[in-house]
């Protein structure tokens, strides 16, 4: 669900403190997009208050591909997949999605390859930018898998 105005919910000041974040924002997976407030997205970036830090990064380049990078090292460049952009309409939240969702299955196994998240995510996105329509348009698992 969704509602004008999702993104001006945290403020900064949910983020200032070790109490603040003591109070149960305690994210496995941060996801920010542009429209949140700038100075809300620095101080969740902002590591001294949980003394903790940014472990993956991934930037969507549009047409150039995907970058992706993590603390521990493993980073790298995804082409954009040669299909017929019909309407870009929720590519961006496919990715994401379906990124998030390997994100928790992985960890919950013990395992992490942000490659292979970012190359599924990636291949939601193609699925979900050559069709029209916004819900309609967003691809099943075995149609994400399928596109290799």
């Amino acid at each position: 669900m969704s509602y004008r105005g999702a993104n001006w919910v945290h403020q900064p000041s949910d983020f200032r403190t070790v109490g603040s974040l003591a109070n149960g924002i305690k994210p496995d997976l941060v996801i920010l997009y542009l429209t949140i407030p700038r100075e809300t997205v620095e101080q969740i970036l902002e590591p001294a208050p949980s003394r903790t830090s940014v472990s993956n990064v991934i930037i969507l380049l549009g047409p150039k591909g995907i970058y992706y990078a993590t603390a521990e090292g493993p980073s790298g460049h995804e082409e954009a997949y040669n299909v017929e952009m019909v309407d870009s309409t929720r590519g961006g939240d496919a990715f994401l999605g379906c990124y998030a969702a390997d994100y928790v299955r992985q960890k919950a196994q013990g395992e992490w390859n942000i490659q292979q998240a970012v190359q599924r995510a990636h291949r939601a996105l193609a699925c979900t930018i050559s069709r029209i329509g916004a819900q309609t348009s967003i691809p099943w698992a075995d149609e994400i898998d399928a596109l290799e």
